[in-house]
């Protein structure tokens, strides 16, 4: 998936992404994260004991990281009228379902 994410990047298409590299593992310790402001591109790996956002689930990981960059997306949007546009794409939404912590 390193890949595509790569592509990305190198075409200008995205601005933002903050996405797991191993898509089919739901409790993924690597993330690919591009930040266009900065031009950055760094692959983050959770800490096992002290995962970011408490779990290393890949769900709740995607739902708050989401959270953390939509709120960041809205306060630029409010203050300089740029329109924003975000896609999740969860891996583990079936049934039975508990709700994330988030």
């Amino acid at each position: 998936q390193k890949w595509i994410l790569d592509e990305l990047v190198e075409h200008d298409s995205v601005s933002f992404i903050d996405s797991p590299l191993e898509y089919n593992d739901f409790n993924t310790q690597h993330y690919y994260r591009f930040d266009k402001t900065t031009g950055k591109i760094e692959i983050e790996e959770l800490n096992q004991r002290n995962p970011k956002y408490g779990t290393t689930y890949q769900t709740a990981q995607i739902g708050n990281r989401t959270l953390h960059w939509l709120e960041q997306a809205a306060k630029l949007s409010r203050d300089n009228e740029v329109p924003f546009f975000a896609y999740m794409g969860f891996h583990a939404p079936h049934f039975p379902a508990d709700p994330a912590p988030w």
